[in-house]
């Protein structure tokens, strides 16, 4: 396939294409439909997030019941920046404004991606590609959807950009600062992007050693700067929490070594469509174009790319060991995303050439085919969740849960059910109630919050059942008072609010007439544990 050399402008950059400010327009307006659409579309953890942040701003330091000091959130920086967000702006969508900013944020990259790259055909198709991953229904609802995970996904390809930058330029002071900056800031934004830095910091001590950037000691310590913060980071929240790991990353996992995780990032990354099979197709395609370009090199040069596409291989790797489970494509699509992006920058950095290898026009045409056909699915898929989510979120804000404030309550799902009510919380799978609470088997949690004697539990079919081993009488005493629909891709997970019969008048939801016998429920009674 042959190409005519691209024509610059005055200042020697290549001239924009005369379909890009169309197809830039086409683009924003998709993204402001969806998102006009699915405003009140919200992850339930979202609210987790918010609840940390309303005491952190009221009370000054972490804790979800305002009384126990807590690390249950795997973002202390994002529940920061929603302390600050909410001080200046009292409202439940300041989670939703702060991921939007987010994906603002990661679509420009994006773009400014194909414009770094866009002068070598095939980085720049492949750079093309990457744009509906991260504008398709899918992506909306993962990275609007009031978690960090936009502000993690944007904060790691500028790190990806940065991260290039260090590995091919001249050490300079500034730029060291600035890397030790992004290292502290990505890992209080996520733990776990401390192994990022890690590998970004062999990354650059690889690359440099290649192009022979003086005496080996010299190459280590400026290869540093960006691990140095990280580990900054981790000594802060050590010193603020008392643990390096959040209490959600030890109720969440096991402690079982298995290879379930593997299994498990390639069926969420199946969920989420076009946005999880697209990132992992072009982190491959890109990984094996990327690959063929170092192979000119030496094998520091090699060796470099190796490390800078270790990221997801190691997650899935620690995750297994530690039995860690991995439940949406948002724990793993920023170690997609750093791959992908400096892939890409490698290709860019062979050159332009006139004509393309067979082997290239097959992958980029089989890819952007099988984005075609995931968009479809996509679309309808991602659709329904954020209707679905929206109207969840709906629902629980207009009903007058605040009822519960004060009340012990037995939860599951706690973000929605928790921030609207302003209930104590006992956690069935411990991600808010202490370190201890985190650490105890499920089991162990069902009878410790069954223990508090809760006035409210708002739990799905199958938990319900389970209760009933633990608290006398449930079918006799309680009623269900609401319901709630909590949308996935392919299932509707709905969820009771019980009250006891003598309590309904006094605690059940206002605007509801639900009163329904917990044997009526459909299941609940086929379970037989009653």
């Amino acid at each position: 396939m042959d190409r005519a050399p691209l024509s610059r402008t005055k200042f020697g950059a290549p001239a924009l294409p005369r379909w890009f400010w169309p197809v830039a327009f086409l683009a924003a307006a998709w993204v402001a439909i969806w998102l006009f659409v699915t405003r009140d579309a919200m992850l339930d953890d979202s609210l987790i997030h918010l609840r940390y942040a309303v005491n952190l701003q009221r009370l000054h330091f972490v804790t979800y019941d305002g009384i126990h000091h807590t690390f249950g959130t795997s973002s202390p920086l994002y529940v920061s920046v929603l302390a600050l967000g909410y001080q200046v702006w009292h409202s439940v969508f300041v989670p939703k404004m702060c991921s939007v900013v987010g994906y603002l944020a990661l679509l420009g990259l994006s773009v400014a991606l194909y414009l770094r790259v866009r002068h070598q055909q095939v980085a720049g198709a492949l750079a093309l590609l990457f744009l509906p991953v991260v504008l398709c229904p899918m992506a909306i609802r993962w990275l609007t959807d009031g978690m960090e995970t936009s502000l993690v996904c944007a904060s790691v390809v500028l790190l990806a950009f940065l991260t290039f930058a260090a590995a091919k330029s001249p050490w300079r002071m500034s730029g060291g600062l600035l890397m030790f900056l992004m290292g502290f800031y990505v890992t209080t934004l996520r733990i776990e992007l401390a192994s990022l830095c890690a590998f970004t910091a062999l990354t650059i001590f690889l690359a440099r050693r290649h192009r022979g950037d003086g005496p080996l000691l010299r190459t280590a310590m400026q290869a540093m700067p960006v691990l140095v913060g990280s580990v900054a980071a981790l000594l802060l929240m050590r010193w603020i929490f008392g643990n390096f790991l959040p209490d959600t990353a030890l109720a969440k996992a096991s402690g079982t070594p298995g290879l379930a995780a593997f299994f498990l990032f390639f069926h969420v990354s199946g969920s989420a469509a076009l946005l999880g099979v697209g990132s992992f197709i072009l982190l491959v395609v890109t990984a094996v174009f990327a690959w063929r370009h170092t192979q000119v090199e030496d094998g520091n040069g090699r060796l470099a790319f190796l490390a800078a596409n270790l990221n997801l291989p190691f997650i899935l790797l620690l995750s297994s060991i530690r039995g860690q489970a991995i439940q949406a494509v948002r724990y793993v699509l920023w170690a997609m995303f750093f791959g992908i992006v400096w892939n890409l920058l490698t290709m860019a950095a062979s050159g332009a050439r006139e004509r393309w290898m067979p082997a290239e026009k097959t992958a980029v045409y089989g890819t952007a085919i099988l984005f075609l056909v995931l968009l479809p699915l996509d679309i309808w898929f991602g659709g329904h969740t954020m209707l679905g989510h929206a109207q969840a979120f709906d629902q629980m804000r207009d009903e007058s849960l605040d009822r519960l404030a004060g009340h012990t309550m037995l939860a599951d799902d706690i973000g929605f059910i928790g921030y609207f009510s302003q209930a104590n919380v006992c956690d069935m799978n411990g991600l808010i109630n202490g370190r201890k609470f985190a650490a105890l088997s499920q089991v162990q949690r069902l009878q410790s919050c069954a223990d508090q004697h809760p006035d409210a539990i708002f739990l799905t079919v199958p938990r319900i059942s389970m209760m009933g081993r633990y608290i006398p009488h449930l079918t006799e005493e309680w009623i269900a008072c609401e319901r709630v629909d909590f949308f996935n891709v392919r299932t509707s997970d709905r969820h009771y609010l019980l009250i006891r019969k003598v309590d309904a008048e006094r605690l059940c939801p206002r605007n509801t007439t639900l009163r329904m016998p917990i044997s009526d429920i459909p299941q609940v009674a086929a379970a037989g544990v009653f």
